[in-house]
């Protein structure tokens, strides 16, 4: 028993040691070093988003483990290579099956090859490679005429039109390849633009959506993609079996036809061709054509190049291997743009890329943007050099990567044709420049002038794609789809008249008449169908009106409270100055006067005192006499009437000179005239004292005014008290000059 339980508890001991020794590695593909799941269900998805794109997030990637690194997409592994070196050890051995292809098919949810094994696989690579071949040979003339009425288009714009160079573009290549691939039916406008919406419903979603994982969690989306792909599909099988019908070998369908691929297959490769076929075609002409706007030295040398091999000759499918700088052109476009930044293949046995195992069903991811930048491989990287190509290093690495060569993907091959097409035309007549003054962006297309002897100058700037759409709609969608409608008025018109000429001539009314409601029924169908094209390319004009006039108004917003937010800083700014504490000084400021006057130079004077003696004295004098117990000066004569001596002149209080005059003297009281004196002035008076006399004299000489008695009004009898005694009353102010006061005898 205790052997058993060592035992039992050294192999949990061993287990447990080989669970954690085996766990990190085992969160990698094979021990390949890279990343951990950072979620069970969705792997790395989050990273990838976080990045912004697989590019950006591949870069990050060997950037942190190296040239070969893994990571989780969903639950399953994926091994990513960066460099030329490990992708010419894995290309080798899986040169069987296209990266680019197996990449979308698998997106779409197709299978690759013919569901058997690998000759399978070959033998539908090359139906497939062929049928593009095929393609081009028959219909060269119908690229060079589109590519044409495009630049005819150009050359007839006014000098300062804005062009939208992405989307006009974009429609060439989206003619060009349905009417190549499908035929005739596509030569009208509205086939097309339904196919476009579509398309690019489709192709943003697989950009986008499947990386990320959003659109398995937007049912909307879900619903708008699938929506649109099963619209594609049906249209793809619609045409198959119209052509199969006609029997015609000029297009991409008709050589497919003609191969022993099943309808499903066949409708595959139509789709896998169309949507690789018009993004590549386009962007590879975009970005030549912005690159050789910020080149004039390569522009002149191709216009060189196209003037010795072509002449004044239109471009054709044998001269294309001459025009050697206009490849090596293209060539860099597709380097520096990263035109293809990602492949994947199925690592269909198990493979070693240095000492890393790849084990079998491991999906492998070519990071070409990656590799397209990588210093080690190419100097000076990102600079646009066509003449790198000249070295023989350079197209070998090139063509490893499966940009040139017999590596080049099939729609790459279509889009060099139609871009070869549109340079020799377009640099021949027009002259590309960049708009002075404007950093050139990814979105922001050249501007162009025409060559001697033509001097007028077409402008294009930079276009938001909504306002690239907006100007599709009202260019060409709008009136296509109106001008489909109008004429669909009159085939109404034709299927009438003749529905009622055939029923009135027809012996069998009743298949006249089923033959009758069949043309209505499919006249409305087409109808209804243009109506309903029509209704939502007016919708969508509408809804991107509607989304300008929005940002329009927050921008109107956006600047009104910019308004008022300075309002309220300056109102808050001159508050704040009134409520701040000023410092302000004790002293006020003198302001001088305008005519200063002079100063006056101070004397001393001394005083004289004698000024006063002219000037008189008040003396104190009795109203009446005082018979009892009373004193006073003896009156006989009543006041007499003198007027006050004038004033001295050159005379003052503080000396001879002194610029203040002495005030007037006070006039003194005056009698009136019907004075009448009081009955006891005239009583004899007893006889004082010479000594008291004296004492009253000299006291009123002491005063310039004194108190003397009021006399009593004239005509009033005075009560006489008990004792003789006269009643005291108010004194009042006298003045005399004392020249008439003196002591009295």
């Amino acid at each position: 028993m205790l052997d058993f339980a060592i035992f039992a508890v050294t192999f949990v001991i061993i287990l447990v040691g080989a669970v954690l020794y085996l766990y990190p590695s085992s969160r990698r593909a094979s021990g390949i070093p890279g990343l951990n799941p950072a979620d069970e269900k969705d792997g790395n998805l989050q990273d990838i988003v976080n990045r912004g794109s697989l590019h950006e997030f591949l870069v990050s990637l060997h950037q942190e483990f190296g040239s070969v690194a893994s990571f989780w997409f969903g639950g399953r592994p994926v091994v990513s290579l960066g460099s030329v070196e490990q992708l010419r050890q894995h290309i080798n051995p899986n040169h069987t099956t296209d990266s680019f292809e197996t990449m979308l098919k698998s997106l779409l949810g197709y299978q690759s090859g013919m569901g058997g094994g690998a000759n399978e696989t070959v033998i539908r690579k090359k139906v497939y490679e062929s049928a593009i071949n095929n393609t081009l040979k028959n219909n060269f003339p119908l690229v060079l005429k589109l590519v044409e009425e495009l630049v005819g288009k150009w050359k007839s714009f006014p000098e300062a039109q804005h062009t939208p160079l992405c989307a006009h573009l974009l429609g060439l290549a989206m003619k060009t390849v349905t009417q190549l691939a499908l035929g005739e039916r596509f030569r009208d406008d509205t086939e097309v633009i339904s196919f476009r919406k579509n398309h690019d419903a489709i192709w943003s979603e697989i950009g986008k959506g499947y990386l990320d994982g959003s659109l398995e969690k937007s049912s909307s989306r879900k619903g708008h993609y699938d929506e649109a792909l099963s619209e594609m599909e049906s249209v793809l099988l619609t045409v198959a079996k119209e052509r199969k019908a006609q029997r015609k070998q000029t297009v991409f369908v008709d050589s497919l036809l003609q191969s022993s691929l099943t309808e499903r297959q066949i409708m595959e490769d139509c789709m896998v061709f169309t949507l690789a076929g018009c993004v590549i075609t386009a962007n590879l002409c975009i970005w030549a054509l912005h690159f050789l706007s910020t080149s004039e030295d390569v522009q002149e040398k191709l216009y060189q190049e196209l003037e010795d091999v072509l002449g004044s000759d239109p471009v054709s499918l044998d001269k294309i291997p001459q025009l050697r700088y206009c490849q090596q052109v293209l060539n860099e476009t597709v380097r520096t743009a990263k035109l293809t930044p990602v492949a994947a293949r199925l690592q269909e046995v198990e493979g070693k890329v240095d000492q890393h195992v790849i084990p079998k069903e491991t999906l492998v991811i070519y990071a070409l943007g990656v590799v397209l930048q990588d210093s080690d491989t190419w100097s000076t990287p990102y600079r646009f050099d066509p003449d790198r190509f000249e070295e023989e290093s350079a197209r070998k690495s090139f063509c490893l990567l499966g940009f040139s060569g017999n590596q080049t993907c099939p729609e790459l091959r279509f889009a060099y044709t139609v871009a070869t097409v549109l340079l020799s035309t377009l640099v021949r007549q027009l002259k590309l420049h960049k708009l002075k003054g404007q950093v050139m962006e990814y979105r922001s297309p050249p501007r162009w002038r025409q060559r001697a002897p033509l001097h007028s100058h077409t402008h294009c700037s930079a276009k938001d794609v909504k306002m690239a759409e907006l100007q599709m709609l009202l260019e060409e969608e709008i009136p296509a789809g109106r001008s489909a409608l109008l004429d669909s008025f009159t085939n109404l018109e034709r299927v009438a008249e003749y529905c009622e000429s055939n029923y009135v001539q027809s012996p069998d009314k009743q298949r006249a008449l089923e033959e009758t409601k069949n043309y209505t029924t499919q006249s409305l169908a087409s109808v209804a169908y243009l109506i309903n094209t029509l209704a939502n390319n007016v919708l969508q004009m509408l809804d991107i009106q509607a989304s300008q006039l929005r940002r329009m108004e927050s921008s109107i917003n956006h600047i009104s409270q910019t308004v008022d937010i300075h309002k309220e800083k300056v109102a808050r700014r001159e508050i704040g100055i009134l409520t701040t504490n000023k410092n302000t000084s004790r002293t006020h400021k003198i302001i001088a006067p305008a005519n200063p006057e002079r100063p006056v130079r101070y004397i001393r004077k001394p005083i004289d005192y004698s000024l006063l003696d002219d000037m008189g004295h008040g003396v104190k004098a009795s109203a009446q006499n005082m018979k009892a117990g009373g004193g006073g000066l003896p009156r006989t004569n009543p006041p007499t009437q003198k007027p006050p001596s004038p004033p001295m002149t050159g005379k003052g209080t503080l000396g001879r000179h002194s610029p203040y005059r002495t005030l007037e003297p006070v006039r003194p009281p005056v009698v009136p005239n019907d004075y009448v004196s009081s009955p006891t002035r005239n009583m004899a008076h007893p006889q004082q004292s010479p000594a008291r006399t004296a004492s009253v004299n000299q006291r009123n000489r002491t005063y310039r005014c004194s108190s003397v008695l009021q006399h009593e009004p004239p005509g009033a009898a005075a009560p006489k008290p008990a004792g003789g005694r006269l009643p005291a009353v108010p004194p009042t102010l006298v003045c005399h000059r004392s020249a008439q006061h003196g002591p009295q005898p």
